[in-house]
C-alpha cells in the first residue's frame, strides 16, 4: 500500500511539474503573440481570433491551476495516509520483536521443564 501511494505521489508531482512546464510555455506563446499582435495592425477578424485564442488560453491556464491544486491536495493526503502506514509499521515491528522475546522466554522455559521432568524420569527408573 506504502508502495503504491508513494507512486501516486510521485506521479502528482511528475504532473505538476509537467503542468507548470506547460503554464509556462504557454504563458511564453501568448506572450509572443501579444507582442505580435501589437506590432502589426490587424483586421478585426484577426483581433477576434486572437482574443478567442487568448480566452482559451485563459481558461486552459485556470484549468491547469485548478488540477494543480488537486493534485497538491492529493500529495497532501498521500504523504499523511504514507506517515501513518509507516508509524503502524513501526508499531507492528516493535510488536513483533516483543513477540519473538517472549517467545524465546517460553522456550526456554520449556527447556527447563524438559530437564527436569527427565531428572525426575531418570530418579523414577532408578528407584524401579
Amino acid at each position: 500500500v506504502r508502495c503504491v501511494q508513494e507512486t501516486e505521489v510521485r506521479v502528482y508531482q511528475n504532473q505538476w511539474q509537467e503542468l507548470e512546464h506547460l503554464r509556462e510555455l504557454e504563458l511564453e506563446e501568448l506572450r509572443i503573440e501579444f507582442e505580435s499582435f501589437r506590432r502589426t495592425s490587424l483586421d478585426q477578424d484577426s483581433q477576434i481570433k486572437f482574443a478567442a485564442e487568448k480566452a482559451s488560453y485563459e481558461a486552459e491556464i485556470m484549468n491547469l491551476r485548478t488540477q494543480l491544486k488537486e493534485n497538491e491536495g492529493k500529495v497532501k493526503i498521500f504523504q499523511a495516509d504514507n506517515d501513518r502506514l509507516k508509524s503502524q509499521l513501526n508499531e507492528n515491528q516493535k510488536e513483533i520483536l516483543n513477540l519473538k522475546s517472549k517467545l524465546q522466554l517460553y522456550e526456554g522455559g520449556m527447556q527447563e521443564e524438559n530437564v527436569e521432568l527427565k531428572r525426575q524420569l531418570d530418579l523414577s527408573l532408578i528407584h524401579i
